[in-house]
């Protein structure tokens, strides 16, 4: 069945992905699909080519060849980073923080060793002061402050789902700090923060002071993107940017001319004029979009895009993306649409098709946590109709989809939240509208049988099997009427 079929391919093969077989062909040859999750980029400041990324489950990893392929990079560093902080003296000096601790590069990554461990929970990132004698680090709740470089760390101000600080380049008594409770101000270098009367109280993600005014600061929430003028004592919301709920912001070049780009759920956003205008920078990105997590500029110029799904990368010019490295995505199903073409496979988050050949790429992507596609079918009599079972959310939500128009129009044929996930699929051989469904492990009183008598535009649970945990169905070819299934 679906799941023990990966196990096989991935043990027998040994490949990170899908492959075409052929008799003449020794090793397979990967057609994809790219994938993989990494929550962190960044570029070697004066070496083309040469970069890292944080990814899961993998930790810290070194391309040299600008992003094309990756291998595991950072004696001494014992997880994965949260983040990849340069000191501001030099470049290729990095903080990296890991659990409650935060370690330290002085050859870009390559042996770290530990240099803060005064947090008591998980510490998210960090920031410097221009001459990084003022070292701002932060959990989810707690702020930590240092004025001798990192030497002590003294707790300075608690709060909820803290979402980073910005120390302002041109002015660092001025720091701001992003919270679940607005934008907080600090006017003592990060000595105290409190959120002004007047200011913005809405779930802020990320702030950011403009390198040459720090009175100028941007604040990215759940609803678009704000700007202050004053130093965080009002905030407008920038009209003509899109209602994002923002991930993260930076900038390309010198703020005077260079980019605001924003990552949000619906992908990635720029505006080249300090965000009276705004574009989106979506193009080559799969159907979605993946979720960003991270954009670094390498020396050549060349845009680097981490994601939850995948790593990208975009020359110079308007942004157009192409995927590269991580194949690894975790496939659980396959089929071919039309003879000899469209090929296709159920993966995690949704399904990829590609022609004879081809990369597999994102048709229809499903950014629910915890989704996946456990069975694939083609509709016999309409190779553009796909069924797609699996789970469809919070890991426990059972579903069927149907996907037409290359995947572009999804509709749920089914859906149990509790059930775990609709397992196996099959098609009656003597009825092409018979479908028969196996939920597993059929929880929370959900049925182990479903089917359908419609093409499997809908089903239906099938009476007496609640709780039966089935793994396996299939039909009788010999035999009209009859199936089998594997319950336990």
């Amino acid at each position: 069945m679906p799941r023990f079929a990966h196990s096989i391919v991935a043990a027998s093969l040994a490949l990170p992905a899908f492959a075409v077989l052929t008799p003449a062909q020794s090793p397979p040859i990967s057609i994809g699909p790219y994938g993989g999750s990494a929550n962190v980029v960044l570029a070697h400041p004066s070496t083309s080519g040469e970069l890292l990324v944080a990814r899961f489950p993998n930790g810290l990893e070194r391309s040299t060849d600008g992003g094309f392929a990756f291998a595991p990079w950072g004696n001494g560093l014992p997880g994965i980073p949260e983040d990849l902080v340069p000191s501001p003296l030099a470049a290729t000096t990095l903080h990296a923080p890991v659990g409650n601790a935060i370690y330290r590069s002085t050859d870009f990554g390559a042996n770290w060793t530990i240099w803060s461990n005064a947090a008591s929970a998980t510490v998210n990132s960090l920031a410097f002061s221009p001459d990084a004698q003022t070292v701002i680090q932060w959990t989810g709740s707690q702020v930590l402050r240092s004025t001798n470089g990192g030497g002590i760390f003294n707790p300075v101000y608690s709060g909820t789902i803290l979402g980073n600080v910005s120390i302002a380049p041109s002015a660092p008594s001025l720091c701001y700090l992003s919270s679940f409770n607005g934008v907080a101000r600090s006017i003592d270098g990060g000595a105290t923060f409190a959120i002004p009367a007047t200011g913005l109280k809405s779930w802020t993600k990320w702030v950011m002071a403009d390198p040459q005014d720090a009175t100028r600061v941007y604040a990215g929430t759940t609803s678009g993107v704000w700007l202050s003028t004053n130093a965080a004592e009002t905030f407008t919301k920038i009209a003509a940017a899109p209602n994002l709920s923002v991930q993260f912001m930076t900038w390309d070049g010198a703020p005077s001319s260079g980019t605001l780009w924003v990552g949000a759920l619906t992908g990635v956003w720029t505006s080249p004029d300090h965000g009276a205008t705004w574009s989106a920078a979506n193009a080559g990105l799969p159907p979605g979009p993946p979720i960003p997590s991270d954009v670094a500029f390498d020396a050549n110029g060349t845009r680097l895009l981490a994601s939850e799904g995948g790593f990208f990368r975009s020359p110079v010019g308007a942004p157009l993306w192409s995927q590269s490295a991580f194949a690894e995505v975790g496939v659980y199903a396959a089929a071919i649409a039309t003879p000899g073409g469209q090929r296709l496979i159920g993966a995690e988050k949704g399904v990829y098709d590609a022609a004879s050949g081809a990369t597999l790429e994102a048709s229809a992507y499903f950014f629910d946590f915890g989704a996946r596609t456990d069975e694939l079918l083609v509709d016999p009599s309409n190779p553009d109709r796909w069924l797609s079972a699996g789970v469809g959310a919070f890991i426990d939500n059972a579903v069927v989809r149907v996907l037409t128009n290359g995947g572009a129009n999804v509709s749920i044929a089914y859906e149990h939240f509790g059930g775990g996930s609709v397992w196996t699929l099959a098609r009656d051989p003597f009825d092409a509208t018979h479908y028969l469904g196996g939920v597993y492990p059929a929880g929370f009183g959900s049925a182990g049988l479903i089917t359908s008598s419609n093409s499997g535009a809908s089903f239906q649970d099938v009476a007496g099997s609640a709780g039966w945990s089935c793994r396996a169905v299939a039909f009788d070819p010999h035999q009209v009427g009859h199936a089998i299934a594997l319950f336990g």
